[in-house]
C-alpha cells in the first residue's frame, strides 16, 4: 500500500506551482511590452514574482526554489523565441537578482513583512533601505548580465544595458513592492487599524473616488489629446495619493498609473510614444514610472509614520493623563501627609492630609516652610537645629526613615509626628528638591508610653508578692534545717502570708484577663434591663444591705461587658470606706434623650482633689494606703463604656462625703 504524502509537502508543492505560474504569466506580460527594434521590455514584472517568490517561501528552500525559478525563466524565455544564449543569460540575471534582492530585504529589513518581521512599510526610513536592497539587486544582476551578453551574444550599447537596468527596476518596484504591501494586508485584515490601510473611513472614500477620477483626467489629459503631449500633470495625483492615503493604497495607485503608461506608450500614444528615438522613449517611461512609484511612496510613508506618531503620541497622553489622574486619586486619598518642597522651602505639591496634620486649610497653606512652627525633637526636648531638621537632611540627599519629631501647629497644638524623607531630582531650575512623608503618631506613642508604664506597673504588682512568698519560704526553709520540723504558729502564718501574697497576684492577673478582654471581645447586642442587670450584681456580692438601686431604664448593650463594668463600680464603692462605716451605695438612673445616666454614689472616703479623671487610667490608686487593688477596675469601667459609645466621669457626691461615678450610654446600639 503506498504511502501517503504528508499535507505539509503537498501544500509546498501547490505553492510552488503557483509561484511558478505567477512567474510564467508575468513574463509573457514583460515579453509582450518590448517595442520595435530591441531585445528588451520596457519592464519585467516577472523580477518582482520571482523576488516575492524567494522572500515567502522558507530559507531553508531557497536553493531548490532558486533552481525551479531557472528552469522557468529559461522555458519562457525559449518558448517566447529567445535565442538559446540569450535565454541562458536571462536565467542567471532573473536568478540573481532575485536571489540578491531577497538577501538584501532580510538583512536591511529584517522588521518587515515577508522579510523576517510582522511590520508593513510605514517610515521613509524603511523604504530607503528596501530601495537600496532592489536597486543594489538590479544593479549587480544587470552589471553581471551585460558581461555575460557581451561574451555569449555580444556588446551592447550603454543605453541598452539602462534600458535593461530600467526594465528590471520597474518590475521590482510595481510588483515586489505592492505585493509585500498587499500580503501583509491580506494577513491581517482582521484588524480594523489594518483594514483602513486599504478601505479609507468614509470621508477618506469619497476622497479617493475623487483622486482615481482625476488620474482618469490626468491620464486622457497626457495620453488622449495629441496636441497636449504633457507628461507632468500626470505626478499631480501621485503627490495628492502620497499625501493623503496610506502606503498601500499609494502603491497600488503609483502600480496602477505606471502600468497604464507603459500600455498607452507601446499603444503609440502619449508624450512618451512622441519621442523621435524608440529607445529614449522606452527610457522616458520607465524613468517615469520609477519616479512615480517612489514619489508616491516617498510621501506615503512619510505620512504613515506621521500618522503612527501623531496616534503614538495621543496614546501617550492619554495613558499619562489617565496616570496622573490615579496618581492625584491615590495622593488625594492617603491619609499620611505627603509635601514636596525645594531647597528654599516653597511647597511645590501638598495632598489634603498633609494641611489638616499641619493644621492648615488649603487656602493658609503658607507658601513656604519658614513660616511653619519649628520643630522639636521630643515633648519637653529642644528645638532641632536646621541641619538635624527631616526636610534639610531629604535635601540633602540623605534618606530620613521614621523620624519622630514635635510639631506645633497654628492652634498651638502639640502632635508628634513619624517624618520620612528622601532626595528628588533637581527641578526645571536647577534648585534641589525632596519629599516628604509623615503621619500622626501622637496616640501610638503615647500608648507606648502607657503600654511601658503598664508593664513597670504590673512588674513591680507582681513582684511585690512573689518577693513575699519568696521570703517566707526562706523563712521555712531555714526553720526546717534547724529544728527539722515547723512550729504550729509559724506555720499557721506562712500559710496565710502565702494564700494572700497568692491571692493578689491571682487578682491581679484575672483583673489583667478582664482588662485585655474589653478591648478585643465581640460586642453581643441585646436589649437590657439595667435594674435587673445591676440587683443581679449585688445578690452575687451579698450586698443587698448596702445597696439601694432605683428603678433603671434599659439600654441596647452587651450584657456581660455591662455587668463586669456595673461590678467594678460596686465594688470599688463598697471597697473604699472609711474603717467603721457602714457602705452606702445608692444606685439610679434615668432616660435623657438619646442617652441612659447611670450614677452610683457611695459614702466612701473619695478621691483626692483634682484626681476624679485620673482614676480612669490603668493602675491608678488615689485612696489611703490601707486598702488593697490592682488600679484596673475604673480603667476596665472606662474601656466598656467608651466600646458602647458612651461615656463615664466622676464626682465628689454633693450629699456629703464620698463620690459619684456617673455612666452615660446610648439608648439605640453605638456600639464599637
Amino acid at each position: 500500500m503506498p504511502t501517503a504524502r504528508p499535507p505539509a509537502l503537498v501544500g509546498q508543492a501547490f505553492r510552488t506551482a503557483a509561484w511558478a505560474l505567477a512567474y510564467t504569466a508575468t513574463a509573457f506580460v514583460g515579453r509582450a511590452t518590448i517595442p520595435e527594434g530591441t531585445s528588451f521590455g520596457l519592464i519585467w514584472p516577472a523580477g518582482g514574482v520571482a523576488a516575492l517568490w524567494l522572500l515567502l517561501t522558507s530559507p531553508r528552500l531557497l536553493p531548490v526554489n532558486a533552481t525551479l525559478l531557472g528552469a522557468t525563466a529559461f522555458t519562457v524565455n525559449y518558448v517566447t523565441g529567445a535565442p538559446a544564449q540569450l535565454a541562458a543569460v536571462l536565467i542567471v540575471t532573473n536568478v540573481l537578482q532575485a536571489v540578491v534582492a531577497t538577501y538584501g530585504l532580510r538583512r536591511l529589513c529584517p522588521t518587515l513583512w515577508g522579510c523576517g518581521g510582522d511590520e508593513a512599510l510605514g517610515a521613509p526610513g524603511q523604504l530607503g533601505r528596501v530601495l537600496a536592497a532592489v536597486v543594489g539587486a538590479v544593479v549587480l544582476a544587470t552589471g553581471v548580465g551585460a558581461v555575460l551578453f557581451a561574451l555569449l551574444v555580444g556588446p551592447q550599447s550603454p543605453v541598452e544595458v539602462i534600458l535593461w537596468l530600467g526594465r528590471n527596476l520597474c518590475g521590482l518596484l510595481l510588483v515586489a513592492v505592492p505585493g509585500l504591501l498587499l500580503g501583509r494586508w491580506l494577513t491581517h485584515r482582521n484588524d480594523d487599524a489594518v483594514t483602513r490601510e486599504l478601505v479609507p473611513p468614509a470621508g477618506g472614500r469619497i476622497e479617493f473616488l475623487a483622486a482615481a477620477l482625476a488620474t482618469v483626467g490626468m491620464y486622457f489629459l497626457a495620453f488622449g489629446l495629441d496636441d497636449l503631449p504633457l507628461a507632468f500633470p500626470l505626478l499631480v495625483t501621485s503627490v495628492w495619493v502620497g499625501a493623503r492615503f496610506s502606503t498601500l493604497v499609494s502603491a497600488l495607485h503609483s502600480a496602477v498609473a505606471g502600468s497604464a503608461a507603459v500600455g498607452l506608450t507601446l499603444a503609440n500614444t502619449g508624450p512618451f510614444a512622441d519621442v523621435t528615438s524608440i529607445i529614449l522613449g522606452s527610457l522616458l517611461v520607465q524613468y517615469f514610472v520609477v519616479v512615480v512609484m517612489i514619489l508616491g511612496l516617498a510621501l506615503a510613508t512619510g505620512r504613515d509614520e506621521r500618522l503612527a506618531l501623531s496616534l503614538r503620541l495621543a496614546r501617550a497622553e492619554h495613558e499619562a493623563s489617565e496616570r496622573a489622574a490615579l496618581y492625584d486619586t491615590v495622593f488625594s486619598s492617603m491619609t499620611e501627609g505627603v509635601n514636596v518642597l525645594d531647597e528654599d522651602g516653597k511647597f511645590l505639591i501638598t495632598n489634603d492630609a498633609a494641611t489638616e496634620l499641619m493644621g492648615f486649610g488649603k487656602s493658609t497653606l503658607p507658601g513656604n516652610t519658614a513660616a511653619i512652627t519649628a520643630y522639636y525633637a521630643g515633648p519637653g526636648g529642644g528645638e532641632i537645629p536646621p541641619e538635624g531638621k527631616p526636610s534639610y537632611r531629604a535635601l540633602h540627599g540623605e534618606t530620613v526613615r521614621q523620624m519622630d519629631v514635635v510639631y506645633r501647629s497654628p492652634s498651638g497644638e502639640q502632635k508628634t509626628f513619624s517624618v520620612s524623607g528622601a532626595p528628588l531630582p533637581p527641578g526645571p531650575d536647577g534648585k534641589r528638591r525632596a519629599v516628604l512623608v509623615f503621619d500622626d503618631v501622637s496616640a501610638e506613642r503615647l500608648a507606648k508610653a502607657e503600654l511601658a508604664a503598664f508593664a513597670r506597673i504590673v512588674a513591680h504588682d507582681l513582684k511585690s508578692p512573689l518577693t513575699s512568698i519568696e521570703g517566707w519560704v526562706e523563712l521555712a526553709t531555714d526553720e526546717l534545717r534547724a529544728s527539722g520540723a515547723l512550729g504550729r504558729e509559724f506555720a499557721h502564718e506562712f500559710t496565710g502570708r502565702v494564700a494572700r501574697a497568692s491571692a493578689r497576684m491571682r487578682q491581679l492577673i484575672n483583673d489583667l484577663i478582664q482588662h485585655a478582654l474589653t478591648e478585643s471581645i465581640d460586642l453581643v447586642r441585646a436589649e437590657i434591663d439595667l435594674g435587673s442587670l445591676v440587683r443581679h450584681a449585688v445578690r452575687s456580692r451579698g450586698s443587698e444591705e448596702s445597696v439601694t438601686v432605683a428603678d433603671l431604664p434599659t439600654v441596647h448593650g452587651d450584657e456581660v461587658l455591662l455587668r463586669l463594668a456595673v461590678d467594678n463600680v460596686l465594688g470599688n464603692a463598697l471597697k473604699y470606706v472609711a474603717p467603721g462605716t457602714r457602705p452606702d451605695v445608692r444606685v439610679s438612673g434615668v432616660a435623657a434623650g438619646d442617652e441612659v445616666v447611670v450614677r452610683v454614689a457611695d459614702n466612701g472616703i473619695g478621691m483626692p482633689p483634682g484626681a476624679h479623671d485620673q482614676m480612669f487610667a490603668e493602675f491608678q490608686r488615689g485612696a489611703a494606703p490601707g486598702y488593697e487593688g490592682t488600679g484596673l477596675g475604673l480603667a476596665i469601667v472606662r474601656r466598656v463604656i467608651t466600646r458602647h459609645g458612651g461615656a463615664v466621669t466622676a464626682y465628689d457626691n454633693p450629699a456629703g462625703q464620698g463620690t459619684v461615678v456617673e455612666l452615660r450610654l446610648p439608648r439605640e446600639h453605638t456600639l464599637r
